[in-house]
């Protein structure tokens, strides 16, 4: 059984933190949450890391607070990409044999990786979607393997991210001790957590609200829309909580979780909410729950609008109905399931996190399911592409901690 057992490492960089997500999997058993950890942290920007030292600080606690749980260090992980604008390409790759080739699975990894779509340094593959195959004459195959022939083509949609980007990530990683297993687009890491197979089949978009962008994606099937994200968020509701309380963000964070309402009816006028004022001293201006909801309705609305626009374009164009999966910690305020089914117009699925067992209550779904997923990926998928920074890279990092240990300098 110790043979057939698997770990899973997920490494969610997000706007407001680093969330880390261990999953264990014996045989076909279903997989089961071993520890989760997530540490507040602001390091990125438009999808790029700028902070690199926060970043490094976020996920060393993360490990700390892993590593005393369950008494075990990682080193590869499947990581996501956050914020950035991504393209998608359609095509056919193909691979010829000398002679008539049985088919095998690894045959298929060479056809879809036997050219790239987008001839471009600037933009690296970081997704691979076979849609169908074909066999000599044999055309539209769910899957060739076991039939012969001389040539295997793939219909597939590749995902392409900056190169800036996916060079930045890798140093990240490996300046935290840390290899590459997968690299994920996000939102596709919830996916994992919280849609089934099945659901897949049918066709879902997943609208993930993070703190300074909002993040959607669809995919039925081979089927894959990744839109462009939206650079609004739950932070656009903490400032407009800030300058309307006269406070600060950190304040307005603070009262907007402990006391936040979407929808105004939802409130209460008789619960005051007391203001921490600009520049200390006692507050005489407490607010009412109610004015506090008002607030942040009308954000909240807007965001809701723009990414009703943004489905909205895309249904129409490629004739797609569907449902919508919530998650992301810009939607855990009371009310925002109600107000996204009113501008959405569509059905409204309160995610959960489906797939795995074990520790499931170990945060709020909107909060854990991008790291359960990512860990779940990295369980599900062999390694098409390969990430892992050069050996000699780790070894660095590792004569680099020695030296820290006894006090020197490397």
């Amino acid at each position: 059984m110790a043979d057939s057992a698997r770990k899973s490492i997920g490494l969610c960089m997000g706007t407001t933190g680093v969330s880390i997500a261990v999953l264990h999997q014996i045989a076909n058993d279903l997989p089961e949450i071993l520890a989760f950890s997530r540490v507040p942290s602001r390091f990125l920007r438009a999808g790029m890391i700028v902070n690199l030292e926060a970043l490094e600080d976020a996920i060393s606690e993360c490990r700390q607070s892993i590593s005393s749980l369950i008494r075990t260090s990682f080193y590869n992980t499947t990581v996501n990409l956050c914020g950035l604008d991504l393209r998608i390409e359609s095509g056919t790759t193909a691979i010829d044999f000398k002679r008539p080739t049985e088919i095998r699975r690894r045959h298929l990894r060479d056809a879809h990786l036997a050219s790239s779509l987008i001839e471009d340094a600037q933009w690296r593959l970081v997704h691979i979607f076979p849609a169908s195959y074909d066999v000599d004459s044999q055309t539209s195959l769910a899957s060739p393997v076991g039939l012969i022939g001389n040539k295997l083509s793939s219909h597939l949609r590749q995902v392409f991210a900056p190169a800036i980007a996916i060079d930045g990530i890798l140093h990240a990683m490996n300046r935290c001790g840390l290899g590459v297993s997968h690299i994920v687009a996000d939102p596709l890491g919830a996916f994992e957590a919280l849609v089934t197979e099945e659901e897949r089949e049918m066709g879902l978009w997943i609208l993930d609200i993070g703190g300074s962008v909002i993040q959607a994606a669809f995919m039925k099937g081979a089927e894959i829309l990744l839109p462009t994200p939206l650079p609004i968020g739950g932070d656009t509701v903490t400032s407009d909580i800030a300058i309307g309380l006269n406070t600060t963000i950190r304040d307005a964070e603070k009262i907007k979780i402990e006391h936040g309402r979407v929808l105004p009816e939802m409130a209460s006028d008789d619960l005051m909410v007391h203001i921490p004022p600009l520049g200390g001293g006692r507050s005489n201006n407490p607010t009412s729950q109610h004015r506090l909801a008002e607030i942040i309705k009308s954000r909240t609305e807007e965001m809701f609008e723009l990414a009703g626009e943004l489905i909205g374009v895309q249904t129409e164009s490629d004739n797609i109905s569907s449902s919508v999966v919530l998650t992301g910690g810009g939607s855990l305020l009371p009310g925002t399931i109600e107000l996204a089914a009113k501008y959405l117009g569509m059905p409204i699925i309160e995610g959960h996190l489906r797939n795995v067992s074990g520790l499931t209550d170990i945060a709020p779904v909107p909060l854990c399911a991008s790291a359960v997923g990512l860990a779940l990926y990295g369980l599900r998928r062999d390694r098409d592409l390969r990430w892992n920074t050069p050996d000699h890279s780790r070894f660095r990092h590792i004569v680099h901690k020695m030296v820290s240990w006894f006090g020197g300098e490397a």
